[in-house]
């Protein structure tokens, strides 16, 4: 939520203007533009993908697409339209987040064709892992304009080396595997871990972590 706040108004760019005494250029010529309204691309509704959904929704009055083969539609809200062609999450989305595990069958998941789906005004977000992205391909619609930004908490390589190309775009935020980082949320981890185990040695069902929103 952070990097699609962040996104939406422009704050790298912003901030990088005002600090270098363009304060006129910042708000007459670097519009922003507001959640109310426009459409969330979920890849992948599991746990943490439910969550944003929920937050974009009714925090923000968003439309919400999600691209899932293994969710069970019955037990998806109605304000959620599941989409079977991740083209067209990708064509209809304003904003695109990745929110499933890396695997053999993830990898390089969202690449070129995918980015050449995407709205030139769209930005795309990963807090997943980087694997799942075709980097060259992301740099490609970076570099061609194809897309207005990326948020990333992640990349292929990490750490990314200092002359990764991703660094020098102004419109790409890039942050270092540190979504999960807060103080509140290693407690809420090594509670669950607990939890769980304490479930499995107990030989009882695992619990999942609670939905706050």
């Amino acid at each position: 939520m952070s990097l699609i706040l962040a996104l939406a108004k422009k704050l790298k760019v912003r901030e990088d203007l005002y600090r270098n005494n363009e304060f006129s250029k910042v708000r007459k010529s670097e519009k922003s533009v507001e959640l109310e309204g426009k459409t969330l691309g979920l890849v992948g509704l599991g746990h943490i993908g439910s969550i944003v959904a929920r937050i974009c929704r009714f925090g923000f009055n968003m439309n919400v697409l999600a691209y899932d083969p293994f969710v069970d539609r019955s037990k998806v809200d109605d304000w959620i339209e599941i989409v079977d062609d991740k083209k067209k999450l990708f064509s209809d989305s304003d904003f695109i987040s990745i929110h499933i595990p890396l695997s053999d069958t993830t990898r390089n998941l969202v690449g070129k064709e995918e980015f050449s789906c995407m709205k030139g005004s769209a930005c795309f977000i990963n807090t997943a892992r980087g694997g799942i992205v075709d980097e060259n391909a992301l740099i490609q619609a970076l570099e061609e304009k194809r897309i207005a930004g990326a948020g990333l908490d992640v990349t292929v390589d990490e750490p990314a080396g200092t002359d990764n190309p991703l660094f020098s775009f102004e419109n790409v935020i890039m942050t270092p595997n540190c979504a999960g980082s807060s103080e509140e949320a290693l407690i809420k981890a090594s509670m669950a871990c607990a939890k769980g185990w304490f479930a499995i040695l107990n030989n009882q069902a695992v619990p999942l972590p609670a939905v706050v929103v």
